[in-house]
């Protein structure tokens, strides 16, 4: 019997429906798979996080941003609501350049950028005189000081008039009275404070001009201090330190990293013109007991873990819920100026934009949970305030402690080079302490070669005229190194990052470079300092 001719079309039709039921059922089992794997990502990613925090608070350590944010000062007693740290910059979320500058930067850019850091630079007439090196022997050449800052007076618009008599100090108070302002007010206000708004609308809408502007204002300080160490008064100089560490505990009690390596900065700056004094013999003995004191109440340890704690807490947590729900402003950071995407193609953006978008909820979970347990269990077991100690031999296991075992390598090395930096400020904290421990100790050792004609042959000798607080070596919790050279001068130095006695070898690149292991040295003659 002859096959029916429907039979192939009936054929098509069965091969047809058979295609579109696999098809639908396929289309349905992707589309479960897709939910079910946000699902488990998103729940992975709050278990995560729900974990850590319970990790964290069993420690002792609030997640409470409150916790960290100082409570307010009254404005009669605040130095940092002066009118010179007002009208704070502006940023747009989306592009990091300044649109408004402070009354700071108004007050102090035109003399902080025109100061000569070099011989080269103070042949400029445009720029201030070059006041010389002492750590280099270079000494200061006073008439072409007088002269170039005179010159500097009759460039200024209005011109300013020079009394005859005016030593290069009192010229430059001409030109800065801003100083003279901050001075006078730091007598009345025993307190600083910025109130920095520490919400977070928008990750990068926080106004640090208050904050990173305090460099700017140490350099102009320390220029002025420079100066009237060559016009007699260093009592002049020691009230413009003062100004200095007024600013500082306004830095250092802001709960952010950034405030805290500003801080850092600052306190350099200045010691830099407290070890000039010290090395050149010009303080005399209450002024040393003052410094003394003065650097006796800074304490980057501890400043240390309010900065990690702070900008963890109030900072990074809430910019990681902020770009969980803003996903366009998050792509919108990556792509614009000065990051890494800057330069992609439109299809790289493109598909950049697509990742992020379509990243779950759970993975910005992970990150926070991650970051924020390595930021407050394991990089702050390096330091011990109570003890007074850094243990740099605890670096390896806290770099270690980065995701769990079902965190792949990229993951890993993504949310290590976000906490890195926070990692690297235990070392800039650390010799931050211990350079003004040793200025501190430097102080002592200038008190004593003025009572006695030369300095100690130990430092121990110190101890009965000076008491017992003699700070010790943060890196290993012994006595600081102390060597007397035959021509009177002395060599101060801490065992450094790797904890070994190097005999006072001073290393070759910034303390801060993770190869660099040798000490952290102080002296009091010039020419040690590798050039």
């Amino acid at each position: 019997m002859a096959p029916s001719p429907t039979a192939p079309a009936k054929g098509r039709k069965t091969w047809f429906r058979w295609c579109l039921r696999w098809s639908v059922r396929s289309v349905v089992g992707l589309a479960l798979l897709i939910v079910l794997f946000y699902l488990e990502e998103d729940w992975r990613g709050a278990h995560a996080w729900a974990q850590a925090q319970a990790e964290i608070e069993a420690q002792g350590i609030s997640l409470d941003p409150q916790t960290y944010i100082p409570p307010p000062v009254p404005d009669a007693e605040n130095f940092g609501v002066l009118p010179i740290f007002q009208g704070a910059t502006v940023f747009d979320p989306a592009d990091s350049r300044q649109q408004s500058p402070d009354a700071l930067t108004k007050a102090l850019k035109d003399i902080s950028s025109n100061i000569s850091s070099s011989k080269e630079q103070s042949s400029s007439p445009d720029h201030l005189p070059y006041l010389g090196n002492w750590q280099k022997g270079e000494l200061p050449d006073l008439p072409a000081i007088q002269k170039q800052l005179e010159e500097f007076c009759h460039h200024q618009t209005p011109e300013l008039q020079i009394p005859s008599d005016a030593k290069p100090i009192d010229i430059f108070k001409l030109l800065c009275p801003t100083l003279t302002d901050l001075r006078e007010a730091n007598t009345s206000h025993p307190v600083c404070r910025f109130n920095l708004d520490c919400s977070i609308q928008t990750p990068r809408s926080m106004s640090l001009g208050p904050i990173t502007n305090q460099i700017m204002l140490a350099k102009v300080l320390s220029y002025e201090e420079r100066l009237a160490f060559l016009s007699d008064q260093p009592d002049l100089a020691l009230d413009d330190l003062k100004i200095s560490w007024k600013i500082d505990l306004g830095l250092r009690n802001e709960p952010l990293l950034v405030s805290g390596l500003v801080s850092l900065g600052v306190v350099a700056i200045q010691l830099a013109v407290v070890n000039q004094g010290l090395g050149e013999h010009i303080w005399n003995d209450h002024q040393l007991a003052a410094l003394d004191d003065d650097l006796g109440n800074i304490d980057c340890l501890k400043e240390s873990l309010l900065a990690i704690r702070g900008d963890t807490t109030v900072f990074l947590i809430p910019t990681g819920d902020y770009y969980k729900d803003h996903r366009y402003a998050m792509m919108k950071a990556l792509l614009m100026k000065g990051t890494v995407f800057e330069h992609e193609a439109d299809w790289q953006d493109y598909f950049i934009q697509a990742i992020f978008g379509l990243t779950p909820n759970g993975w910005y979970d992970r990150f926070t949970a991650d970051c924020a347990k390595y930021n407050l269990l394991e990089t702050v077991r390096m330091v011990d305030p109570s003890s007074r100690r850094v243990f740099p031999d605890r670096e390896k296991d806290a770099l270690s402690s980065i995701g769990d075992s079902s965190s792949t390598d990229w993951w890993r090395q993504y949310v290590s080079s976000v906490v890195e930096p926070i990692f690297n400020s235990i070392r800039k904290f650390s010799y931050g302490q211990v350079q003004i421990d040793e200025t501190r100790i430097a102080c002592r050792l200038e008190r004593f070669r003025i009572a006695h004609g030369s300095y100690p042959d130990s430092l121990s000798m110190l101890v009965p005229v000076y008491g017992t607080d003699l700070p010790h070596d943060i890196m290993n919790g012994e006595p600081y190194h102390y060597k007397l050279n035959g021509d009177g001068t002395y060599m101060l130095y801490s065992v450094g990052w790797d904890q070994k006695d190097d005999g006072g070898q001073l290393g070759t690149k910034s303390p801060y470079h993770s190869t660099d292991n040798l000490d952290w040295i102080w002296t009091n003659y010039p020419d040690l300092v590798k050039k």
